[in-house]
């Protein structure tokens, strides 16, 4: 899949503030419940989700929410379980993302 751009640009907060983060297609329903949170919040438009698997990024993209391809080459399944070397992987990738 080619590099897509977000499909809303999200809007910083006045001190400039925009949450970064990054999920696999595993974790998609903590993502939604993040979501959520934010929502009630009134934060739900500051945020930009990194895509670590092709499934995630088309999951996101067919709900319009702000994401974007941060594949690292992970299957959905293999950083998935915790306690493994590709779940600890991809928890080290992830900040790698949003720095």
């Amino acid at each position: 899949m080619q590099r897509e751009r977000l499909s809303h640009t999200p809007v910083t907060t006045k001190d400039g503030f925009v949450l970064v983060t990054a999920v696999n297609y595993g974790y998609r329903h903590f993502l939604m419940n993040f979501l959520c949170g934010l929502k009630r919040a009134g934060m739900h438009d500051h945020i930009v989700i990194g895509a670590m698997d092709e499934d995630m990024l088309k999951w996101g993209l067919q709900r319009g929410l702000p994401i974007f391809s941060a594949h690292l080459g992970f299957r959905h399944m293999d950083a998935g379980n915790i306690g493994t070397a590709a779940f600890r992987e991809a928890t080290h990738a992830k900040s790698r993302i949003v720095l």
